[in-house]
């Protein structure tokens, strides 16, 4: 990555997990582990495409990372947010027979942010060239609190989101049988799919944003 990222290609980016979010939120039952993987798996395909696409970035070795890195971020958000929600002292004591209707915010920002800063930080010292390691790294840990946020606002639209992507899960038969989104909504199925839908979209546009400031810095240092 050598060079600015324009602004139709940030929101290219950003289209881009839009579009693998709603993918995996129209995809029908997996195993476990398939399940686990594939939101991340997709959105690190999607993105890589995008900066194919735009001749961004083309190489083969680091379209690996950068799917790899994605697919292992939102893996990592669900078992870091899962931890906080049932041991953390910070988080309200989940009670498993209340299904997930409710999570707590703690949880959410923890999940989103450590998210962000596995999926932001490969590829920001991927792009750094002449900017020291450290300087990415610091980049990636300043901006993944955004992922935290979005973590939050997408579950919590999850009762209105979620009913906007229903029908079409129902028209696609991707939903069980005799599902009903009252059942979706108590057992967070419903939250989960919102907050797939915009912190991919979110983490996305953020991507663009913080490679084109890490550039536009290392631009800098070297007029200096």
């Amino acid at each position: 990555m050598s060079q600015k990222i324009t602004l139709d290609s940030i929101l290219l980016l950003g289209f881009a997990g839009f579009c693998s979010a709603l993918l995996t939120v129209c995809t029908p039952p997996l195993p476990e582990v398939i399940r686990y993987l594939l939101p991340g798996t997709l959105f690190g395909v999607s993105l890589s495409l995008c900066l194919w696409l735009r001749k961004i970035q083309r190489s083969f070795w680091k379209t690996v990372i950068i799917v790899a890195a994605s697919s292992m971020a939102l893996f990592s958000s669900v078992l870091a947010g899962g931890g906080i929600e049932y041991f953390s002292p910070l988080s309200p004591v989940h009670d498993p027979g209340k299904g997930f209707s409710e999570v707590s915010a703690v949880a959410l920002f923890v999940g989103g942010t450590m998210g962000a800063f596995l999926f932001l930080a490969p590829i920001l010292l991927l792009a750094r060239s002449e900017v020291p390691w450290t300087s990415a790294l610091l980049r990636a840990l300043c901006w993944s609190p955004v992922g935290g946020v979005l973590g939050i606002i997408g579950w919590n639209l999850g009762p209105w989101l979620g009913a906007f992507l229903w029908p079409m899960q129902d028209a696609l038969g991707v939903t069980v049988s005799n599902d009903r989104f009252a059942y979706a909504l108590a057992q967070g199925r419903a939250g989960i799919n919102s907050l797939l839908l915009v912190w991919q979209t979110g983490v996305g546009l953020l991507l663009g944003f913080a490679v084109n400031q890490l550039l536009a810095n290392r631009k800098s240092e070297l007029v200096a």
